[in-house]
Order: structure tokens, then sequence, then C-alpha cells
């Protein structure tokens, strides 16, 4: 399970990769609004997004994931 330094990592790291503010994510993050973020993301990386969004098997594979399930379980408090 991912800890509280993983997500900031893992924030740190999409924010480099987005040109992003990380506290523009992590207001995303925990606001609920993903689809401003994703909306800031290059054509590549917003395909990809949603390619996995509109596919229930990639998205059940994907919120699998450990990362997914911290960042999800930190979004519930």
């Amino acid at each position: 399970m991912a800890d509280n330094a993983q997500i900031e990592r893992m924030i740190s790291a999409l924010s480099e990769r987005m040109n992003t503010p990380a506290a523009d994510i992590r207001n995303a993050l925990e606001g609920g609004s993903l689809h401003k973020l994703v909306q800031k993301m290059d054509r590549k990386q917003s395909d990809k997004i949603e390619s996995i969004l509109n596919d229930e098997e990639k998205a059940k594979a994907f919120l699998s994931t450990p990362q997914a399930q911290a960042i999800i379980k930190k979004l519930m408090g």
C-alpha cells in the first residue's frame, strides 16, 4: 500500500511530466475535478487516460493497482 510520501512522489512526477504545479494536481485529486486535470494533458496523454476510462477491463485493472487504491483511500478520507 502506498503511503503519503509515495503519493507525494507520484504527484511530483506527474507535475513535472504535465508541466503543472503539484498543488493543482493535488487539488484536482482531492476535489474530484480530474476532468480539468485531463484537459491540461497533451493529446497523447489524454487519449491514453480516456482509453483506460472507456474500457471497463482496463479501468478495473488500473483501479486495482496499489497506487490507485492509495489515492482513492486518501481522497475518501
